[in-house]
């Protein structure tokens, strides 16, 4: 290994002398990195497991709208993906208050507000996601 040539500035050693060599500090794929790409594995066969469950007992949103509560609400393929605002609002405290943000500009649904429609429904912002 060469080493960097001592300049009119003092302050500048010898990379030989301090025995710093490049990537010296650069963390190596040991076993800990491989027990926890296992733990990963393993998370996400539960997390699998748990999805199945969840499509399996929520079935019959894929087959009917009764669970839609604004009327903008369209059959899905995945159980996952079959919920009204109106229902997420229940949960999260962040879409009950765009829920009531749609409601007091007299609109059914979160999903006919502008900022929603510029946001999450325009082509270039979902693009931008897409490809990222």
């Amino acid at each position: 290994m060469a080493s960097m040539q001592r300049s009119e500035n003092k302050d500048v050693v010898c990379s030989e002398e301090l025995g710093i060599e490049p990537y010296m500090f650069e963390p190596n794929k040991g076993e800990d990195e491989e027990s926890s790409d296992n733990s990963t594995q393993y998370s996400t066969t539960e997390e699998e497991e748990l999805d199945d469950e969840f499509e399996t007992a929520d079935a019959w949103r894929i087959s009917s709208l009764q669970w839609c509560k604004c009327g903008k609400c369209t059959i899905m393929k995945k159980a996952i993906e079959s919920f009204c605002f109106h229902e997420k609002s229940l949960e999260y405290d962040e879409y009950d208050e765009n829920l009531t943000a749609a409601q007091n500009q007299g609109l059914d649904c979160f999903t006919s507000l502008s900022s929603f429609q510029q946001n999450m429904l325009s082509k270039d912002v979902l693009e931008v996601v897409y490809f990222s």
